[in-house]
């Protein structure tokens, strides 16, 4: 199997990205947690906003089958 991480960090420890470059972990920013009485939306790389459904995945929730 491959993963993934996502993990966030405030916008003043950015820098601390480059740790990922010297173990040659290839780290990306992907977006900006923003403040909002708004529901969740995205904002994709060419402006456009489309919302995000409220909504998880149980990982130990008990499925028939």
């Amino acid at each position: 199997e491959d993963f993934e991480l996502l993990f966030t960090l405030p916008n003043r420890d950015a820098q601390k990205l480059s740790i990922g470059k010297k173990n040659k972990i290839k780290c990306f920013p992907i977006g900006e947690i923003v403040r909002s009485k708004q529901r969740i939306s995205l904002k994709t790389s060419n402006g456009t906003v489309k919302a995000v459904p409220i909504k998880g995945f149980q990982h130990f929730e008990q499925r028939a089958g």
